[in-house]
């Protein structure tokens, strides 16, 4: 027997009424609707910072594109694609776990561009969970490294000159500073001129005197402490005169 085919001229099924979809704004309306049609969009106060902000852009058969530092035509996405080009580009196929920085710059070479690309892949490479789980582990210092060691309190002392600042009375405008690198402790005098005998007077009454002989003492290469008379001075007090680099001429990071 064949197949009985019939025909049906009405739905099987009622007509029912279609679910209205919302549709939000996007932050690259406003530059669709200046670039197609020369309007400023509503939400627009400054028109004058907007409009030198629309010059990085331009609208190709009705794809926005952004001009990127590197001449490179990024397409302009829409909030609802961020999160599928986040996870591609750090998890997908291709990712490699890269962190904030280079998932932002992987993003851009790709051809993609949003606003809050640099904030948005910081906040998706911090929540991702294998990067959390086999990252490799931070040995490095919470704070920045120094190289000078102090054994003990006042063994180690950094010294400099600072100012000239407004006169005050008696006409000083200097400060000489010394800090010990144990304990922080300061020594400071204020001064009308700066000669190496007032050096060596601050560091016999204000040092030795009070805190005993240091086993060195750290300032830079200016004339007032690298001369003759002031590295006599610190041989015959028992003290090691050390001198930063001429590259680096505040590298004790004290004063």
């Amino acid at each position: 027997m064949g197949e009985i085919v019939s025909e049906r001229f009405q739905p099987s099924v009622e007509e029912g009424e279609a679910m209205q979809v919302d549709q939000h704004d996007s932050k690259v309306d406003p530059f669709i609707l200046y670039l197609s049609k020369g309007e400023y969009h509503p939400t627009i106060k400054d028109q004058r910072r907007f409009k030198i902000k629309a010059t990085y852009y331009n609208l190709i058969f009705g794809i926005l594109y952004r001009r990127t530092l590197i001449s490179l035509m990024a397409r302009c996405v829409i909030e609802e694609e961020v999160p599928i080009i986040l996870r591609d580009i750090h998890s997908g196929e291709c990712g490699s776990h890269f962190g904030a920085r280079t998932l932002e710059q992987r993003i851009l070479r790709q051809g993609y561009f949003w606003p809050t690309m640099r904030r948005d892949a910081e906040i998706y490479a911090k929540k991702c969970i294998q990067c959390q789980k086999f990252a490799p582990l931070q040995f490095q210092h919470a704070r920045q490294l120094c190289s000078i060691m102090a054994p003990w309190p006042f063994a180690i002392w950094g010294m400099d000159l600072i100012g000239p600042f407004p006169m005050a009375s008696s006409q000083r405008r200097f400060i000489l500073v010394m800090i010990d690198y144990f304990t922080k402790w300061i020594e400071a005098k204020a001064l009308a001129k700066t000669t190496t005998q007032i050096v060596k007077n601050f560091i016999w009454g204000d040092i030795i005197c009070r805190h005993g002989v240091p086993m060195a003492i750290i300032t830079d290469n200016g004339p007032l402490f690298n001369n003759v008379e002031m590295t006599d001075f610190c041989r015959k007090a028992g003290t090691d005169l050390r001198f930063s680099s001429v590259h680096h001429p505040r590298s004790n990071g004290q004063v």
